[in-house]
């Protein structure tokens, strides 16, 4: 582990810790959604894997296996009690996370130390992810065994990546996606198509490669045999879901039936701005560029009516959204989005807004600040006269971008996770979030927006 990361760990877990005895002490008892988990979890440790499973558990067994070795090691009883059950995810989501979170940002962008680092803890109190460490929720260890698999892909150690996605899939069936979008990236890689930086690319490189990634598979397939293990995981979650009747889901069918929900694209765009708005800033300057302005207005005249029509004709207003009032998205909708006739309209700019914020954050072109150069020739001899000391201001190379295939991916994935689902849930927000987040290139000036994130969240 980085000794750079030991600093801020010794802060999360001590953190995390404390705040699980609290949870603990004044919720003791199953809370929310681990009135289905922790049952079931208990059950795994009483009666072994014979015992049924929970009619009403939309997810597989993934979090009751990885907590059965509590009970062989303290017993039932104690191994398994509310409280070292919801331990599992401090260890997760404080240990565990930081760390993916820190080797993947260093794989993304060299030796960005520092910016790693921060990154990496900004991830980790991400509220959508922290909420549940101190619960006993499937949340945590998915994002873990997902951000395993995309580090495996990005280190092209494609075994490791697709033993871990197929585990992931274990913990929430919708991971397959990203699984999906770790193969994507290793595709490209193998491939070695012309993948240019997001801030490079051009429309013909928007029209060219997803034609050149086709005509390279198809005229050398062999360079994609080193990609056959995330077939193997790929086709065991087809031989699932066949099992399972052709639904992706366990139990508690009738109620997450897949179905077309657009919207939940906008949900997405406006709970990023809401929760990275300090990264945001770094936008300001770019506003008084003309160019700017025309993306903007051009690209919201072209955009915002089809945010428009699918507000209007594919708003979906789940059974469970509106019944349910221990949820932030009850209050969301009662109190903003569903207020008047046309308040869901008047949201819709707003929604342009952020979209356009996401993207630019990741075209954004992150560079160091100058220092003066010290040079010899600064030095005088006493005979001499002395020589003028010059200031060399030249800055170095801005550092990466996203590449246009990693961003595509990135948006077809998130566009597939979200909207077949009926439910405005926040946490189907996780993985599209963090994905995003680590990608955006490092904040080398104004790092105060870095902190003022790491207070807001």
């Amino acid at each position: 582990m980085s000794h750079s990361l030991l600093l801020p760990l010794n802060l999360l877990i001590p953190i995390a810790s404390i705040r699980n005895i609290l949870i603990n002490r004044i919720v003791p008892d199953p809370y929310l959604d681990e009135v289905f988990h922790i049952p079931q979890a208990q059950r795994y440790c009483q009666h072994g894997f014979s015992a049924p499973y929970d009619p009403k558990l939309t997810t597989p067994p993934g979090l009751y296996l990885l907590s059965h070795p509590l009970s062989v090691l303290l017993g039932s009883e104690i191994g398994c009690s509310p409280a070292l059950l919801r331990a599992v995810n401090v260890v997760g989501g404080s240990i565990v996370l930081p760390f993916v979170y820190h080797r993947i940002r260093r794989k993304l962008y060299g030796n960005t130390v520092e910016d790693a680092v921060h990154t990496a803890v900004n991830c980790t109190v991400f509220p959508l992810v922290w909420f549940f460490t101190g619960l006993y929720y499937t949340d945590v260890w998915s994002a873990v065994f997902v951000m395993l698999c995309w580090l495996g892909a990005l280190r092209q150690r494609y075994w490791a990546a697709a033993l871990m996605g197929w585990v992931s899939l274990w913990f929430r069936q919708t991971n397959v996606v990203w699984v999906g979008y770790a193969l994507g990236v290793a595709t490209v890689r193998e491939l070695g198509v012309r993948d240019v930086r997001l801030r490079d690319m051009t429309v013909k490189d928007l029209a060219t490669l997803p034609l050149n990634i086709m005509t390279t598979t198809l005229t050398n397939p062999r360079r994609l045999l080193s990609l056959t293990p995330f077939l193997l995981t790929l086709l065991s979650f087809a031989a699932f879901i066949a099992y399972n009747n052709f639904t992706i889901v366990l139990g508690d069918a009738s109620a997450h039936i897949a179905s077309l929900h657009t919207p939940q694209l906008l949900y997405f765009s406006a709970a990023t701005a809401f929760f990275s708005w300090p990264l945001f800033f770094s936008l300001f300057p770019r506003l008084a560029c003309a160019r700017t302005w025309a993306w903007i207005l051009g690209g919201g005249a072209a955009v915002m009516p089809l945010m428009v029509a699918a507000v209007k004709w594919n708003t979906v207003l789940h059974p469970y959204l509106m019944a349910d009032n221990r949820h932030y998205a009850f209050y969301v909708f009662r109190r903003i989005v569903l207020r008047t006739w046309w308040s869901r309209y008047a949201l819709v700019p707003g929604y342009w807004g952020a979209w356009w914020g996401m993207v630019a954050l990741l075209v954004r072109e992150a560079s160091s600040v100058a220092q003066p150069a010290s040079s010899s020739s600064s030095m005088k001899e006493p005979t001499m006269k002395p020589a003028p000391v010059t200031t060399i201001t030249t800055p170095p190379p801005p550092l990466p971008s996203p590449t246009l295939a990693a961003t595509l991916l990135w948006l077809l994935a998130t566009t597939l996770t979200l909207i077949s689902a009926p439910l405005v849930e926040p946490r189907y927000f996780i993985l599209a979030w963090l994905v995003w987040r680590l990608q955006t290139p490092p904040l080398v000036r104004g790092r105060w927006m870095l902190w003022a994130e790491t207070l807001w969240m």
